[in-house]
């Protein structure tokens, strides 16, 4: 049981980094791209 939480919180935490990831570059690119 103890395993089966770490999987599923481990999953949702490289969800949470990868979207974050994203947010930011993202954020980095528009910056980059109007100046």
């Amino acid at each position: 049981m103890a395993k089966m939480f770490i999987s599923k919180f481990g999953g949702s935490l490289i969800a949470i980094s990868l979207y974050c990831f994203f947010k930011i570059s993202r954020e980095v690119y528009n910056q980059g791209k109007s100046e």
